[in-house]
């Protein structure tokens, strides 16, 4: 028996009288306050964690571990129920190194939730339910879920507790049809598909809760003819002490405001109109008067010899628009050019050297683009969009950049173009990176004989190496009658 004992204080390395503690601290709060009643525990862990012991703060927030609690990997944490790690200070040696006596403390900073209420002066139409959420912005990176709330006084006030952070954040405003309950399963289950169907999402303008108080925020929810949700606008964002804080933490995007007038909305579609005409000779299809070849390389294969002329098929298959340009594109740019009766122009600002023209779609669209001659690739994505930003050069009406995605929130897509050169009545990029997802094609382009815009390279990323290169080019221009 004596020896077992003797074991575990080898293993676990009791305190012995006189002795420092193996771990010691304190938790507070972001005040420095002191935390009464808060956990820390040293998790064991081996693959995964398990147990562990524990101890609760004292009311002047200190902790103590005499000695070492654990047998494998150590994992420390602190939890206390209505608060949040802020942060660890931790000074001495590892908690896993067996080899110094030195001491170890580890202080720890909880924070308060924000206490947020949210006020929506319009409720659901009869028949329709009304729910408010939280949806983080694109800058949270981690928290890609909706932050659902607790309403009271009836569907239009809403409490929420989240953790404050210089993050945004969207209230959204969800309106569905009510689902009528019925004891048939297969029924119900049909029934709620068909609410989530016309389910209508209303999103305000970012918000920003940088301190843990309460906050109160009132919005108006404004519905439009068309019964697509309308707009939601930030009327206040009020704190504890009665402040109004709006133009501190909130963040005005038109993407989430209402569209433009008429006369702003015609302006903006003339100037898409003159972009599509400049953008003709790489945006529509190669002329079928010109009689082209080349050899594609992909990689280290062997080359692959294209020729295109009246008689060659223009698609639908991606083999064959892929040989038109010497690459696979389907551009975003052009389902604005010829749908405008599709587009919802949200934002237009104008200056000399450049408009900013902010978009969304009544209807999603698709764009696709690959490196390589179908149907060898070496990359290919298709997306859909439905919101979009565009970055102008209003004298020759070129697009630099196009940042679009689908709903204002989902994750971007950007088109960037460089380096044009006029041809004919238009311009053409002779330099062009398309970025989605974990894509970042780099594309470089040449014009021959001052008509056909022509895949020079392709490039992932920074790599020195193309992934995609065209040789061997040969233009012909033919009349079309040429047999």
């Amino acid at each position: 028996m004596r020896m077992l004992v003797m074991i575990f204080v080898v293993a676990f390395g009791a305190r012995v009288s006189g002795d420092s503690p193996f771990l010691e601290g304190r938790v507070t709060d972001q005040f420095g306050r002191p935390i009464e009643s808060a956990t820390v525990t040293i998790m064991d862990c081996l693959g995964t964690c398990w147990g562990g012991a524990s101890r609760v703060t004292a009311i002047d927030g200190t902790y103590v571990f005499d000695h070492r609690t654990f047998r494998n990997m150590p994992l420390l944490t602190v939890s206390m129920p209505g608060r949040y790690h802020v942060s660890t200070d931790y000074r001495g040696p590892g908690l896993s190194d067996q080899e110094s006596d030195q001491p170890r403390q580890a202080d720890f900073v909880l924070g308060t939730p924000a206490a947020v209420t949210v006020h929506v002066d319009e409720t659901a139409p009869s028949g329709w339910t009304q729910t408010v959420l939280l949806r983080p912005g694109r800058d949270v990176a981690l928290h890609r879920y909706d932050i659902t709330g607790r309403h009271n006084q009836g569907w239009a006030t809403w409490s929420f507790d989240l953790v404050p952070r210089f993050e945004t954040y969207h209230v959204v405003v969800v309106h569905q049809p009510t689902v009528e309950p019925i004891e048939d399963p297969k029924e119900l289950r049909k029934r709620k598909r068909e609410s989530n169907a016309k389910r209508i999402e209303t999103l305000s303008p970012g918000i920003r809760f940088v301190d843990p108080q309460r906050y109160t925020v009132k919005l108006e929810l404004t519905p439009d003819d068309a019964g697509d949700g309308g707009n939601l606008s930030l009327i206040s964002i009020v704190d504890v002490l009665n402040q109004d804080r709006t133009l501190e933490l909130s963040e005005p995007d038109p993407l989430f405001g209402p569209t433009v007038g008429k006369a702003m909305q015609q302006e903006a579609l003339q100037l898409i109109e003159r972009i599509a005409k400049a953008a003709s000779p790489w945006n529509a299809r190669p002329p079928k008067s010109i009689r082209y070849q080349y050899d594609a390389v992909l990689g280290n294969s062997e080359p692959i010899h294209v020729l295109i002329d009246k008689d060659s098929p223009l698609g639908p298959a991606w083999a064959d628009i892929s040989r038109l340009r010497g690459f696979a594109y389907m551009p975003p740019l052009r389902w604005l050019f010829s749908q405008p009766e599709n587009l919802l122009i949200h934002g237009f600002q104008v200056d000399d050297n450049r408009v900013v023209l902010v978009y969304r779609l009544k209807q999603r669209r698709g764009f696709s683009a690959g490196i390589g001659i179908g149907p060898s690739w070496s990359g290919f994505f298709s997306r859909s969009f439905s919101a979009g930003r565009l970055v102008i050069d209003p004298k020759r009406a070129v697009v630099l950049e196009h940042r679009f995605s689908l709903g204002p929130l989902g994750e971007e897509s950007i088109e960037s173009f460089e380096d044009y050169v006029a041809v004919e009545d238009g311009f053409a990029p002779r330099r062009m990176r398309i970025q989605s997802g974990d894509f970042d094609f780099r594309l470089r382009f040449k014009l021959h004989q001052d008509r056909l815009w022509l895949l020079e390279q392709a490039s992932h990323g920074e790599a020195e190496t193309p992934a995609l290169r065209i040789e061997n080019v040969s233009v012909e221009l033919q009349p079309l009658d040429s047999k």
